[in-house]
């Protein structure tokens, strides 16, 4: 299957694609950058933006990564390197599009780096903190990771990244809501993908648009965009099918018991 480029009224394209991905590069990837594009290619999909672990990255082993992502693109598909910076206190914040490594641990200091040189800056799966985040890092990074297929499933967000992001958008009407695949291994590659408009077929374009929040993620029962609104009403619906997935799960272990 060839990647899909979905054109809507006006000159914006509609891409396909994923972000949050670990290769060989990373500790715990399980494939090499040539496997997750052929992969990404045949699902379809447009873009795989990477974010390979800070832990095993050095200036000379990112620069091999970044030239190794550049001869995967072509005129239907980007590979767009980024790094997961692991941080004091086990923070760990997403450098989406970033080309440049520092080995600092301060959290804070990273989201301003990560910003200055280029890239996005995402709170990466903020359950594994149970959601106690500094105050000063909410507010210096651009985006928070609501939906991380990895650490809460391929079907709906968990309430409490939800609960995170609504309180921190009140004084942070620009924060952008991620969703994020989180792939070490192929089989969870199309769980949750993103729909992104461009306005051309660039990895400029693409991280333009998703610094804006132009994207809605997807898995096979939900849809939540990169700019929802912060309502109630979004928070009670979303506590309900959170609840009736994890019942399906429950029951599910019980009939593979029996």
């Amino acid at each position: 299957m060839r990647p899909s480029l979905q054109h809507s009224r006006g000159s914006s394209t509609t891409l396909r694609g994923i972000v949050h991905a670990h290769s060989l590069y990373s500790f715990d990837g399980r494939h090499t950058l040539p496997e997750i594009s052929r992969a990404a290619r045949n699902s379809g999909l447009s873009f795989v933006c990477m974010t390979e672990h800070s832990d095993t990255l050095d200036p000379s082993r990112v620069a091999e990564f970044v030239a190794e992502c550049e001869s995967l693109c072509g005129p239907d598909f980007l590979m767009i390197p980024g790094i997961e910076f692991t941080c004091q206190d086990n923070l760990h914040l997403l450098g989406i599009g970033v080309r440049s490594y520092d080995p600092s641990q301060d959290s804070v200091y990273l989201s301003h780096f990560i910003e200055q040189t280029g890239g996005i800056s995402v709170l990466a799966h903020p359950v594994r903190k149970a959601y106690r985040i500094p105050e000063e890092l909410l507010h210096s990074v651009h985006g928070i990771e609501v939906w991380n297929c990895g650490s809460d499933g391929g079907f709906v967000p968990h309430p409490g990244a939800w609960d995170l992001y609504a309180r921190t958008r009140r004084s942070r009407p620009d924060l952008v809501a991620f969703i994020g695949c989180d792939l070490h291994q192929l089989s969870i590659l199309t769980k949750i993908t993103l729909r992104v408009s461009v306005a051309s077929f660039t990895e400029a374009s693409v991280l333009a648009a998703l610094r804006a929040g132009a994207f809605t993620g997807r898995s096979c029962v939900y849809g939540l965009s990169g700019r929802p609104g912060p309502g109630q009403r979004a928070g009670t619906w979303l506590r309900t099918l959170r609840a009736g997935y994890t019942t399906a799960k429950t029951l599910r272990k019980r009939f593979q018991r029996t």
